[in-house]
């Protein structure tokens, strides 16, 4: 008689296991679902935080042309002037120091050798390099051939 009730449980007892597990298995893609979505949600924030953060910064070579660079917070003056070149007809040149970035040429204009391109901040001489200075949104650049003083 104790065979029978085993032998007549054991059906009910896999049927069980069987729920259980798809329980188990629906919570688990679910749970991994809202994950997926928090994931996609939180990366279309940061793309348009990312958008957010953009701003224009006009940059002036020694009185005979302007141009508009568009940067994004946190981005170096530096940055800015590779950012034009790479939308527009803007070209310049650097050589890279221990101590940063130092601007060669622009738009094919070399300094003579007692000369450097002086690097300006809404208009005033730049405290720190062109690859240090960290822009703000109102920042205006200049850039203008200057006598090295000795």
């Amino acid at each position: 008689m104790q065979k029978q009730n085993a032998r007549k449980l054991a059906p009910l007892a896999a049927a069980l296991v069987i729920i259980a597990a798809l329980i188990g298995l629906g919570y688990y893609l679910i749970s991994n679902s809202d994950s997926d979505t928090n994931d996609v949600q939180e990366e279309q924030q940061e793309q348009q935080s990312d958008i957010a953060n953009v701003f224009t910064v006009p940059v002036e070579i020694t009185d005979t042309a302007t141009y508009q660079a568009s940067v994004q917070e946190g981005q170096s003056a530096f940055d800015a002037l590779n950012n034009l070149t790479a939308n527009s007809d803007f070209t310049f040149e650097y050589d890279e120091y221990d101590f940063g970035v130092m601007i060669s040429s622009i738009g094919g204009v070399t300094p003579a050798s007692n000369q450097f391109w002086k690097f300006q901040i809404n208009g005033e001489d730049a405290p720190v390099g062109v690859s240090d200075y960290e822009l703000k949104e109102g920042d205006s650049l200049k850039f203008v051939i200057d006598e090295i003083q000795f």
